[in-house]
């Protein structure tokens, strides 16, 4: 069995929550299209971003790896191929309707993978473009789901923006959680001075001398 992993970054320019989810410019959510830019269109696109924001990662989505039963390839046609997803696949939550956000699928979903002369594809018989998406079963809608949720570590978000963090996250986690030397509590020290200010007024002398 030939497996072939893909990673990389893709754009998607969708308006969130309040706003609806066809919103095309952005008004009370945490999404805006930008005065020059064309209208939020809610496509994932592994390749050719319409809109590139500096600082930011380059969009692009290539096989990393390929494994032929279960022995990884040092060398094959597919191996940095492109890859993308067709016919406008859109995330399709619908603003909570059919999936928690980040956990929406992709419909249609139609991957093609093209590198060396060699292109392969496959794409899902279910999708917007046979039936409207309130006709679907949930049991079918389900194999479109993100089996885990996958998210960066600022140090890569950063990295890929060309702008490496001051101080790494686990660096400043380990000044914050080091131990510190033991003091006493504001209780004990209270009454400290105090057992010592009433030993100075029995004895006249100072509290040191006590």
């Amino acid at each position: 069995m030939l497996s072939l992993e893909f990673a990389g970054w893709f754009c998607c320019r969708l308006s969130t929550d309040p706003d609806p989810s066809d919103e095309p410019r952005g008004v009370s959510g945490w999404s805006y299209a930008l005065a020059g830019e064309p209208d939020l269109d809610r496509l994932i696109r592994f390749q050719d971003a319409p809109v590139v924001r500096r600082p930011g990662p380059d969009v692009g989505v290539n096989v990393r790896r390929v494994v032929l039963d279960g022995q990884p390839l040092a060398a094959h046609p597919l191996l940095g191929a492109r890859v993308e997803l067709l016919d406008e696949a859109k995330f399709e939550g619908r603003n909570g309707l059919v999936s928690e956000d980040g956990w929406e699928p992709m419909l249609p979903f139609h991957l093609a993978i093209s590198g060396d002369g060699l292109r392969v594809s496959r794409r899902d018989p279910l999708g917007a473009q046979e039936r409207p998406i309130w006709e679907i079963e949930p049991q079918l809608l389900l194999r479109q789901f993100l089996e885990r949720e996958t998210r960066p570590t600022p140090e890569q978000v950063l990295g890929a923006a060309g702008s490496p963090p001051p101080i790494s996250t686990s660096a400043r986690a380990a000044r914050h959680y080091a131990p510190r030397s033991p003091r006493p509590s504001r209780r004990a020290t209270k009454w400290r001075r105090w057992r010592w200010t009433s030993a100075c007024a029995r004895c006249a002398r100072s509290s040191r001398a006590c």
